[in-house]
């Protein structure tokens, strides 16, 4: 696929010399600062520094002074408390956090993760009832509930309680509970809207532990947690966010609760950050609950010694393992199917032994081959299961209700959905969905886009300058990793590197002389004829590489073009000239 990249525009030149004077740093330097709104010194050290930024009072969040109350009676007449969640990465940690949380203040306290394939995403009947019969009297739940009307009617006519902690989209009417706690909600004035579902359920545990009179700092190892759900989430990395993600990877990396520690053993040891919780720790995280049950999950984050939690995270690895063998056979024969479709505007593909598990995985991969909106459905029985996944700028949700005549059901947003469709009537939807994107798909919107934050000079790419732009971090959601690009580059040397020989190594030639490293991962096949017959134009992150002491930098390379003029002048090249005249 043909990668658009977009170039922001050069940021004002007068905002960017003031900021590098105050700052003492260099003009490429301060445009990073400049492009995302840090225009003067007390704007950038405030965003560096999200160690030493307060957060927001949890009482300001609507009804949380009746959920305080509710917890405090269950602790004061040691009531049953079912905690309850999600069976992803955010609802397994939240769980996780509120049991350890508790735990010392409750006797007996339930953990209850819905099985995805018998009950499906939020609060259940199955769930309720088995609260009923545990003799609970308060269910706290967890990243759901904030649209489960009939479910939490049917706990209050068995005599539970509930209290919703949830950071989804209301709907028109919410649960008649005892509490709802979600930023979302229209009258709610906590001023940050961003939470992850274990986010607010670590809001609850923070003013719980202002009216139990606790030490503020005890809640600081439970910040691993919320860490962890806010990069596996896609949330917002922004304000209150970026406060608990810097304190929560500290936590991680500093003084990791045993399950962590054994997760970060098997996915591979060093220094975790965003990425690194991304793509390995969320996967495993998940694969339990994909292809077990999500209760293994919050038995390994809540496990108290480094031998069980050993021993549980063998066997998450085992599901991690299956489950990347179910994604890849899976998407394998989707590919198959999709063969001979190059001209339709959808994929949307079906086969009734898929894992429910993964087709949202599959879903998204496709993408990556297939550039258009997908749905891939599983199922052998009546109604079948679907999950989509749509294109940047295109509106799956809004295309998918133009479909809903052929549905059972579905929700989600813009970029991915869940739906259910009768198998009887599933070609009847395949035909509307691809007439309804037919007639709103635009031409760009089946061209992915890189959004590039700067043009640089190979030589501005010193480790003064990627220790700088770590102070950015962490990265997420509308705080990306910055993206830079350099064109007519000369790539000297090149090799093939993996056991599948798909990632590439290059040398790429300096101006003043040597090489910087380069690696392009899984795009092998595609390069070569490029970088062969250089010179080429690249988009990258800017890394540090560890090896045997010693530090350099390496580009890991996002996009790779053949350059369309060798003399073609950078878009930023003032910017670069005061680089070198800085240098």
């Amino acid at each position: 696929m043909n990668t658009r990249w977009n170039l922001r525009p050069t940021p004002d030149p007068e905002v960017v010399e003031s900021l590098a004077q105050s700052l003492g740093i260099d003009a490429l330097s301060a445009s990073v600062f400049v492009i995302r709104g840090l225009k003067d010194f007390e704007a950038v050290k405030a965003f560096c520094t999200p160690l030493d930024q307060p957060r927001p009072d949890p009482r300001l969040m609507a009804d949380m002074d009746r959920a305080t109350e509710r917890v405090l009676k269950a602790i004061a007449e040691q009531e049953t408390v079912m905690i309850y969640g999600d069976y992803d990465v955010d609802g397994t940690t939240a769980v996780a956090l509120m049991y350890q949380f508790l735990r010392p203040h409750l006797s007996v306290l339930h953990c209850y993760i819905p099985d995805r394939y018998t009950e499906g995403y939020g609060i259940s009947e199955q769930g309720i009832r088995q609260a009923a019969e545990w003799g609970c009297r308060l269910m706290i739940a967890l990243d759901c509930g904030i649209k489960s009307i009939d479910k939490v009617e049917l706990a209050n006519s068995l005599g539970i309680d509930c209290i919703i902690c949830d950071h989804h989209q209301p709907g028109a009417l919410l649960p008649a509970a005892t509490a709802v706690l979600d930023p979302m909600r229209p009258d709610c004035a906590y001023p940050y809207k961003g939470l992850s579902g274990c986010g607010v359920g670590f809001k609850l545990a923070e003013a719980l532990t202002q009216a139990l009179g606790l030490d503020p700092a005890t809640l600081e190892p439970l910040t691993d947690l919320v860490a962890v759900s806010i990069g596996s989430d896609i949330v917002p990395m922004t304000g209150e966010n970026r406060i608990l993600a810097a304190l929560g990877l500290k936590v991680l990396n500093e003084r990791p609760r045993p399950g962590f520690k054994a997760l970060m053993k098997s996915a591979g040891g060093g220094v975790y950050g965003v990425d690194e919780v991304v793509f390995r720790i969320g996967p495993r995280i998940n694969a339990a609950g994909r292809m077990r049950h999500g209760m293994h999950a919050v038995a390994l984050l809540s496990a108290s010694t480094d031998e069980e939690a050993n021993a549980l995270a063998e066997a998450v690895e085992t599901d991690n393992h299956d489950r990347k063998r179910a994604d890849d056979q899976t998407r394998q024969e989707a590919l198959e199917q999709l063969k001979g479709t190059e001209l339709r505007c959808t994929s949307v593909v079906f086969a009734p032994h898929w894992k429910k598990g993964v087709i949202g995985i599959v879903a998204a991969r496709l993408i990556e081959q297939w550039y258009r909106p997908t749905v891939v459905f599983t199922g052998d029985g009546t109604v079948l299961s679907g999950s989509a996944r749509s294109v940047a700028g295109f509106d799956l949700y809004s295309a998918i209700d133009a479909c809903s005549a052929h549905l059972i059901q579905f929700g989600g947003h813009a970029f991915a959905a869940g739906m259910t469709v009768a198998a009887d009537r599933l070609d009847d939807f395949r035909s509307a969905f691809e007439r309804v994107v037919s007639e709103r798909l635009r031409p760009e919107h089946l061209q992915p886009t890189l959004d590039i934050e700067l043009e640089l000079p190979l030589e501005a790419l010193k480790l003064s300058y990627v220790g700088l732009l770590r102070r950015l971090a962490p990265f997420g959601p509308q705080n990306p990793k910055p993206v830079f690009c350099t064109r007519n580059v000369t790539v000297s040397t090149h090799r093939r590197l993996g056991a599948d020989q798909s990632h590439l190594k290059m040398g790429l030639a300096l101006p003043g002389g040597g090489l910087i490293d380069a690696i392009y991962f899984k795009r092998a096949e595609k390069a070569l004829p490029y970088v062969q017959s250089n010179p080429v134009d690249l988009a990258y992150h800017v890394e540090v590489n560890e090896w045997q002491g010693r530090q350099s930098v390496q580009l890991m390379v996002l996009d790779l073009k053949p350059s369309a003029n060798a003399a073609d002048q950078s878009s930023s090249e003032a910017l670069t000239g005061r680089y070198a005249q800085s240098s």
